[in-house]
Order: C-alpha cells, then sequence, then structure tokens
C-alpha cells in the first residue's frame, strides 16, 4: 500500500515526506487513506503560516548562539480560544506588557537624544543657558572617530 496516496496539497505531501522518514517502513505503509486524512486534519492547524512581519536574527552571547524572532499579522485565533490563554497564563500578558513598554521607553529615549543631538548640531538653543552636557562629550568622540 502507497503511504500518501493523494495529497490535498504540496504542503500535504511534505508533512508526509517527513512523517514517514520518521516512522518504520512497514507502519508508514500500514495507513489507510482515512487514516492519512485523520492525520493530516489533526496537524493542518499547526501548519506555518506567513506572517505580515517576519524578521529572524541570530545573536551570539557568551559563546553561544541564540536566536529572536518578531512576528507580526493578523490574529488568527479564536475569541474563546484568547480568553482561555489569559486564563490559563494570567501573567504572561503582564510580561507582554511590561517589555512593550520597556521596547517602546527605549524607542522613545533614542528618538529624543537623536533629536536633542540633531537640534544642537543645527545650532537650534530652545532654551538659552540651558544645556544636558551631552554635546561636548559626542562632539569629543566624533573628533576622535573622524579625525
Amino acid at each position: 500500500m502507497n503511504p500518501v496516496s493523494k495529497p490535498a496539497s504540496n504542503d500535504d505531501d511534505a508533512f508526509f515526506e517527513r512523517l514517514f522518514s520518521k516512522l518504520p517502513k512497514d507502519v508508514a505503509e500500514s495507513f489507510n487513506d482515512a487514516q492519512l486524512k485523520a492525520i493530516a486534519g489533526a496537524f493542518a492547524t499547526r501548519r506555518w503560516r506567513h506572517h505580515a512581519l517576519d524578521r529572524r536574527w541570530l545573536v551570539p552571547l557568551f559563546g553561544r548562539s541564540y536566536y529572536v524572532v518578531l512576528l507580526a499579522g493578523a490574529e488568527r485565533r479564536s475569541a474563546r480560544r484568547r480568553l482561555r490563554d489569559r486564563l490559563l497564563h494570567p501573567l504572561i500578558s503582564v510580561a507582554n506588557g511590561m517589555v512593550a513598554a520597556v521596547f517602546f521607553s527605549g524607542v522613545l529615549f533614542s528618538t529624543l537624544v537623536s533629536l536633542y543631538v540633531l537640534k544642537s548640531f543645527l545650532g537650534i538653543d530652545l532654551l538659552p543657558g540651558m544645556s544636558l552636557g551631552i554635546m561636548p562629550i559626542i562632539t569629543q568622540e566624533l573628533k576622535m572617530l573622524f579625525g
């Protein structure tokens, strides 16, 4: 018996090839069409989907490599599943909020510093006689870099 008689799509074909490569041949050949459809249906929700934003970085730290992934896209989970996840893992929502707050605080701080430096380079003095005192340090660093 051919283990994959007619896959529904190329994704199903690749899925079954990976599945059957990990099974003994006699077990892989023992599945009938109904069983194959049931297996495909059970794993169909686990397929990778495309995201509007999918960035992946490899970060070497302390002699090991770690990966960081930023994914964003339309929410596809049902309202019931989202509620269940919030109830089962209440700290994850709090942690997500804290990470988002730290991230956006860092972005805001970087933006404000960049605008301050740009303002100073352009010679704009919004508050006469007041300075944060970082421009001499930045100027000195730039002179060292560019001679």
